[in-house]
Order: C-alpha cells, then structure tokens, then sequence
C-alpha cells in the first residue's frame, strides 16, 4: 500500500525516501539498483556511505558491466565516507546546521546545475546516528535535508538498519524519523524491517512502500 504524502514544501518536487535493511546483502542491492538508476537516466547519484557500504555497491556495479571509475572521473558518481562527512557536521559534538549548508549546500547546488536529469542521493549519516542510539540527531539531519530538499530538486534515500528499531523504547523515534520522508519503504527480502514498519504507531506519517522478495 501505498499514500503519497509530500513533506517538503515548496515547487522543488523532490522525494525524500527512509528503508529500513535487515541485511548488508539487502542494503547493497537496493543501492547498486538506485545508482544504476541515475546512471542510465544520465543523472547525477551522491553516495555518501560507509566505506564497506560502497565498497560493497561498487563491487556489484563492475560485475553488472559498470565502468565505475570512469563515472566518478566523469561527476556522474559521487561518493563521500559517511564518518568522515558526519565530523564535519559536527560542533563540539552536536549537529550544527551552518555546518551542514556549507558542506551540501554547494555540493547539491552544483550537482543539481549540472544534472538535468537530475540527482540520486543516498545518504548513510543517519545510520551512523541511530547506531549511537542518538535519534534525535538523525531527526534533526534529516529535517535539514528535508530544507535543502525545498531549495533544489532531488531524490534522497536514507537508509537505516532495522535493528536499531528493534527494541521497544525505539518506536517514538521510528515514527518520527517516518514522518520526516515522504516515502516509506521496506522489502519482503527483510522481514524486520517490514513487521517494524507494518506495527509501528503510524500516526499521520506516510503509509509505506513494501516491495516483493527478489
């Protein structure tokens, strides 16, 4: 099932996406799909992503006859360590949101300029937040994607591992972190992350997407 529910205000008609991934195999194929996507539309896709994440998708895409290399020389693929970026948000320990416009603001800026098909994004960050247990972090970057996303138009995927989700004191923080996205997805490929999307209160947020094992 499926309610289409806008959440960025504005004319830019960008979609911001969460899925929640039970496996790392689940994670690697939905994202190797995304860029492969944006590659043959002759859009721009920015991975920001764990190294062993890319690594992972980067692997899949040279097996599917990819020429990964030469897309990231030509800045149809652009790829930046979640970590590594996550720091640079950060003021002594908290997320600051002066950090985040100098660092994507640009960034997007540029990519959506020169990409008329558009940009893909996919962005790991919050993972790495909720990992911590600190959710409210993750809200926070996401509501400042969510202001980017009324400024330029694209697609952003956020994906977050299940099991962060998994104890029942986490619900408050799925539900919100929900509300956030105008999508919500999960695949039959992983069943946590379906019962938790199915059970979670849902409140006014998006119903979510659930796609078929493949």
């Amino acid at each position: 099932m499926t309610r289409k529910k806008r959440v960025l205000p504005g004319p830019a008609p960008s979609q911001h996406i969460v899925q929640l991934f039970d496996t790392k195999e689940s994670l690697t194929d939905v994202l190797s799909r995304f860029v492969t996507d944006a590659v043959r539309q002759d859009a721009s896709a920015l991975v920001v992503a764990r190294r062993r994440t890319w690594d992972a998708v980067a692997v899949c895409l040279v097996q599917q006859g990819m020429r990964v290399g030469e897309e990231i020389e030509r800045g149809r693929i652009t790829v930046l360590n979640a970590a590594a970026t996550m720091a640079r948000l950060m003021r002594n320990g908290i997320l600051d949101a002066g950090l985040f416009e100098r660092v994507f603001g640009p960034l997007v800026e540029r990519l959506v300029g020169t990409s008329p098909a558009g940009v893909y994004a996919y962005g790991e960050m919050v993972d790495l937040l909720a990992e911590e247990g600190d959710f409210d972090s993750a809200s926070r970057l996401e509501a400042l994607w969510n202001e980017l996303g009324a400024r330029y138009s694209f697609t952003l995927l956020c994906g977050y591992s299940a099991a962060h989700f998994a104890s029942p004191t986490a619900g408050r923080a799925l539900d919100a972190i929900c509300r956030a996205h105008s999508h919500v997805r999960a695949d039959a490929a992983d069943p946590l992350g379906m019962w938790l999307i199915a059970t979670d209160s849902p409140g006014s947020r998006p119903d979510f997407e659930g796609s078929p094992a493949r």
